[in-house]
Parts: structure tokens; sequence; C-alpha cells
């Protein structure tokens, strides 16, 4: 399967990282992230984009704007 095609005007990086903010967010399976975002198996990127997507969790201004 083929990774989606960018709404014109979008650069490839902003959905595939969208992507792996929201399905990580959805507790899917990072196979099926890696699939659809059409990374390698094991891709230290799409993790370290789950990683950096966690930080804002611990945010002190989480609820507050």
């Amino acid at each position: 399967m083929s990774p989606p095609t960018p709404a014109p005007g979008c650069r490839g990086h902003s959905p595939r990282r969208g992507l792996v903010t929201e399905f990580s967010r959805a507790k899917n399976p990072d196979a099926v992230m890696e699939t659809q975002g059409g990374w390698a198996p094991s891709s230290k990127v799409m993790r370290r984009y789950r990683e950096e997507d966690e930080a804002f969790k611990e945010n002190a201004l989480h609820g507050v704007l």
C-alpha cells in the first residue's frame, strides 16, 4: 500500500508526522503506523516523531489554554 498523497500545498513531512501523532494517541501498533506512513520496519525517525509528541503530555500548561 502506498502512503497517502498530501493535500496541495502540503509537504510530505507534515502529513506523515501528523499520522504518527494521531496513530500513537489512538494506541495503534507501530507496524500499522510504519505501513501507513511508508516507513521501514523499526524506523528510528518514526519513533522519534512519537517521542517528541509525547513530550507535550507533561506540559505545564496542559488544560490551561
